[in-house]
Parts: C-alpha cells; structure tokens; sequence
C-alpha cells in the first residue's frame, strides 16, 4: 500500500512538471537548446531590434536592367529560421495552434530577407514588382501569424506588416509545382517573368529543380536568402531576359563552407595537370581537396603545387562544389605572377564588358568579317560606341554549314573561309579574345532581314536572326588570350592591360584609339559600372 501510494505521487509529480514545461513564460528560458533544430539554424538571434537606419539604403535593383514581375520566397530556412517543424518544445506544435512561436525570439527573419523586403518596399523600382510566398510546411498556421508578427522597418519609424506586403501566399503541403501553378493563375504572371528563392535543391524534398523545369528561375539558397544571392538571382536575371536565354535554370548555390557563395577563403595549390588544364586546392581550415579549372584562375598567375592562393566556391552544372575563381594570396609573392609580356602589366588590369558567342561566328566577328551581330533581345541596346570583349564558348553553333553558303554566294575564296572562321594559332575556345567597338543597334523587319546585303553582314540567313542588329564597326584580336568561363548576356571582366593590342587605350572607362605605350597608372579604370 506504502509502495502504492509514493507511485501515485511520482505520477502526480511527473504531470506537473509536464505542465510547467508546456507553460509559456515571457523570458526566453522556455527554448530548447539550439542542436534540437533538425533544420539548423542559419543566423543567431538578433541580439537587438533592427532599425531603418541599420538596413542597406542602396538597392540591388538599381544595378539591374530588367527585374521580375514576380518574386517568390520559400519560408522556412530562406526568410527566417529555424525551420518551423523544428519547434517541438512549443505547445500547440501538433496542430500548429495557439499559442504562436513569437517573432524574433522563437523565429526570426533572416537579416538579407529583412534587407530584401526593405529594397523591394522602399525603391521605386520595384513598382510593377509583386511579391509571393510559396511553403510547404505543415505548420500554415503558425506560418500565417509569423507573416502578420513580423515589421519592416520604415523612415517614419512606424513599420509595415510583413504581410501587408504580399500579393499572393500558398502555404500548404504538397507540391512547389502545385503553389507555381496557383500563383501563376491567380497572378497572371507567366513563368518565365518570376524568380524563386528556396534553400531546397533537389530530390526528395527539393524545389529548385522541379521549379526550373517550369520556367521559373529558381535560385538555390543554401545558407538561406543572402546579399550574395539576392544579387546573383536579379542579376541572373536580368542578363537572361536581355540577352533572350532561358530562365528555365537554377542558380546554384553551395552550403555553408570555405569561401561559399562568393566570400574569399585560403588555400594551396595541392595538384595541378597543366596538359588537362584543371587541378585542386587544399583547404587552409582543412576539409577535401576543391576542383578548379584553369578558366577560373587569375591571368598571369603561375599555377604550381604548393602555391599558397585564396578562392572562392561555387558548384558545377551536378551541384559539385568547385572553385569559381583562384588567385595568388599575399604570402604568394610577386614571383607568383607573370611579366608584363605573359599578361600581367606589373598587375595592372582593366574591367570592360564582355559577352560570349561559339565559334565559328566568334571567329567570324573576331576576324572582322561578320560585321552584323543580331539577337532577339536588346543586349547591346544603348551600348553604341562602347569597346567589349569577345570571349569564345566552348560549343560549336549547328548553324548546318548556313554560314559557308552565305559566304560563297558573296564570293568569299574558301581558302579566306577556312581562315576567317577559325581561331589563330595560340587562341583557344573558353578565353577571351578579341575586342570590339559597337555601333547602333536597330530593330530590322523581316523584310530587311532577309536582303542579301544584311545577310551577307550578319553571316545568316534572314529568317534565322535575331530582330535586334548592331554594328560591330571594328575589332582587334588581343595581344595574348585571357582563359574565362563565359557568362549570360553582358558582364564584366577583368583582364590584364597588357592584353589590349596598340591602337586602343584605355582613359576615362572607355577604351579608344591611340598607342597603348603613353597610358599611365591613373588612366587606368579599376571598376566599369554597367
């Protein structure tokens, strides 16, 4: 009986301490250590209110050309953490009911989100631009009352309602297709004209993938939405919708590791294949060895194991990390670099603006015999008078030998052929090569298109251009090649001044005629704003 009763009050014991941990005290000592976050969590818990004043006052957008009618944010893990499923220790979490995880101390807005919905509430370009959600938590409700918790900091000190700045908001299990499908309908936005942030790639539980396939643009967040993927998403972007690409993609992203998404991290050289042109960088802080291509280093760097380098990560076209660019650290010394003749210049170099095209019409503009370039999309619109590089892609154009009829019928020798569509010796695909001045670019009618004159310009038939053409009105083959992967529309690169041939000169962000012999350190132009 004794034995009886001290069970019976162990019992009661045992419930009241289930009680006073189901209780919902106003300190913060009710949470459960951080390890319990199955999730992970991606940024700690401010540690005071952030203010207008402490959010960034220049917007991405104004960088851009072209932005999105639609943008779309996962929840979970890409605008706050941690991830919702995670907070077990809450009552209410089986059915998500009240009382609510509390905004900024049980969940919180990741600080690039926060910046985000700052930027795309304040600047002026972001007007036509509306905003979406698209979750698959099973925790709607509690979703729901985070988004109306949640304040964007105004200039009037008042704030607005995270929720208030929504258009459209599909938080439901089940499919990302499902919530794309709806938005579209209810928005009128086709797919191609909206952008997606989510920190799940693929597989399983993925949704950037199956999202691309729909032709939505679909940016991969990893370590949630951050200034670097913000950026890389608009300006992905952009360039598609002008250079008249896909946005059926996905922007990789890589987790949270050395020199991921862009930050620069520490290394040596641990192997390097110079006849197959790639080898791999060793990890200062320690972890596996890391791919690079040769395309991804430095001009003029001399590649050799054991040579200490910073980098920084991104991933192949498999979600494989790799390193997106390498070069010399500070402890590498001078020595690690080439003379001025191999492409250095005593290590001065020159941004311009650079765009891509596979051969053989890359050979054709490089040589000056393709003196039309056309494009469905405006790239070049507004760049009349501008000096670009030309970088080779890696891929053959299937034109069906179009071109070589074109170029007969204009009586070119087909020993000229031969040449003009052909790199020179010591130039190679995937290297910048060339540069080139741009004249006007016009909108031509079919009508136009298909005349001999333009045909015989452009190195195509009329029905198979693009209806944008601009002028290349001259061009130079650079003094020696600068290896480079190859981007979408127009971007920026930096090549070493040596590399620009006699009679263009570098002075005041432009490059003209004149001898490159009398351009000084100060003509010099170190940042090229697009």
């Amino acid at each position: 009986e004794a034995f009886r009763n001290r069970m019976a009050a162990l019992c009661v014991v045992l419930s009241l301490s289930g009680l006073v941990l189901n209780l919902r005290p106003s300190s913060r000592l009710h949470r459960s250590p951080a390890v319990v976050m199955g999730g992970g969590i991606k940024q700690s818990r401010p540690s005071a209110p952030r203010t207008y004043d402490s959010l960034p006052q220049e917007a991405v957008a104004d960088a851009v050309d072209v932005l999105p009618k639609l943008v779309v944010f996962d929840l979970d893990n890409t605008v706050w953490t941690p991830e919702l499923y995670t907070l077990r220790h809450l009552r209410g979490y089986e059915a998500a009911t009240s009382p609510n995880p509390v905004a900024d101390e049980d969940v919180w807005l990741l600080d690039s989100a926060l910046a985000a919905f700052h930027e795309m509430t304040t600047s002026p370009r972001w007007a036509q631009t509306k905003v979406a959600i698209a979750s698959r938590t099973n925790k709607g409700p509690w979703a729901h009352a985070l988004l109306q918790s949640f304040v964007v900091p105004t200039a009037d000190g008042k704030g607005r309602c995270l929720g208030d700045i929504l258009s459209f908001v599909e938080i439901y299990p089940g499919s990302k297709t499902q919530h794309f499908e709806r938005l579209r309908e209810d928005s009128g936005v086709p797919f191609e004209e909206m952008i997606f942030f989510d920190d799940a790639l693929g597989g399983r539980y993925g949704n950037c993938e199956p999202v691309s396939k729909m032709g939505v643009l679909s940016v991969h967040t990893p370590d949630g939405l951050t200034a670097e993927r913000w950026r890389a998403g608009l300006t992905t972007f952009s360039d598609l919708k002008a250079s008249g690409h896909s946005t059926a993609r996905v922007v990789q992203g890589v987790g949270a590791k050395s020199g991921a998404g862009g930050a620069a991290a520490s290394g040596v050289i641990a192997k390097y294949f110079s006849d197959k042109r790639f080898g791999f960088v060793s990890p200062s802080g320690g972890g596996r060895d890391l791919f690079f291509h040769e395309s991804s280093v430095e001009p003029g760097l001399r590649v050799r194991p054991g040579l200490a380098v910073t980098y920084s990560v991104g991933a192949d076209k498999r979600g494989r990390p790799e390193c997106k660019s390498v070069a010399a650290s500070d402890a590498a010394g001078a020595g690690a670099r080439s003379d001025a003749k191999s492409g250095s210049a005593d290590g001065a170099h020159v941004r311009l603006r650079c765009f891509s095209m596979n051969q053989p019409f890359a050979g054709l503009v490089a040589h000056g015999h393709k003196t039309l370039e056309t494009r469905n999309g405006t790239m070049f619109m507004g760049s009349e008078g501008e000096m670009v590089l030309l970088h080779v892609g890696r891929r053959t154009y299937p034109d069906g030998g179009k071109h070589l009829d074109i170029m007969r019928r204009a009586g070119v020798a087909e020993e000229d052929i031969g040449r003009l569509t052909r790199l020179p010796r010591g130039f190679d695909r995937g290297q910048v090569v060339a540069i080139l001045e741009l004249g006007e670019t016009e909108l031509l009618d079919r009508e136009t298109r298909c005349t001999h004159d333009i045909e015989h310009q452009a190195c195509a038939y009329g029905d198979d251009m693009g209806k944008y053409a601009t002028r290349v009105l001259r061009t130079a083959w650079l003094s020696s090649p600068v290896p480079m992967r190859g981007q979408p529309g127009l971007f920026n690169v930096q090549v070493p001044l040596a590399a620009i041939p006699d009679g263009w000169k570098v002075r005041d962000g432009t490059v003209t005629q004149g001898s490159s012999d009398d351009v000084s350190e100060t003509d010099l132009v170190f940042e090229f704003e697009v």
